[in-house]
């Protein structure tokens, strides 16, 4: 199953707690992390959620996804997503030159750079048929799917 996750043994719910603290900088669309050896750029990619960002390492050809790439269900249900915004995210990425690895937010971190291209055609297909709005449907692709 796509999206069956177990936690690390060591994991206590009971002694988990949310981070909070309150933030030195809001980050906007193309802004650059310097973390010294390393600079992130932040790429705003709505759609999951509307402040959704993705982390791209150009030197390295990184790219951190988020919620916006990974195998299992990506959601554009909720009232907070919009499935419109989603795939115009998914546009966007996939115009990106140089990506070396994806690295998501879930399931797993063995994700063929090609992927990208098949989220992007799945949405397409999805648009094609006039299914790109909430209540739209599950839709099974071969390693993700997607839930409007």
């Amino acid at each position: 199953m796509l999206d069956t996750y177990i936690p690390p043994k060591e994991f206590d719910i009971n002694k988990y707690n949310v981070y909070t603290g309150n933030p030195t900088k809001l980050l906007v669309d193309n802004d650059i992390i310097d973390i010294g050896s390393r600079k992130i750029k932040v790429l705003h990619t709505p759609g999951h959620s509307p402040g959704h960002i993705c982390l791209l390492d150009e030197d390295r050809g990184y790219l951190y996804t988020g919620d916006l790439i990974y195998f299992g269900t990506l959601y554009a249900f909720y009232p907070s997503t919009n499935p419109l915004q989603f795939k115009q995210s998914v546009d966007r990425i996939s115009h990106l030159s140089n990506i070396q690895k994806i690295l998501p937010a879930h399931n797993d971190l063995n994700i063929p750079i090609n992927t990208i291209e098949k989220v992007k055609d799945a949405f397409e297909y999805i648009d094609k048929n006039n299914l790109l709005f909430h209540g739209g449907g599950i839709f099974e692709f071969e390693n993700f799917n997607i839930q409007i």
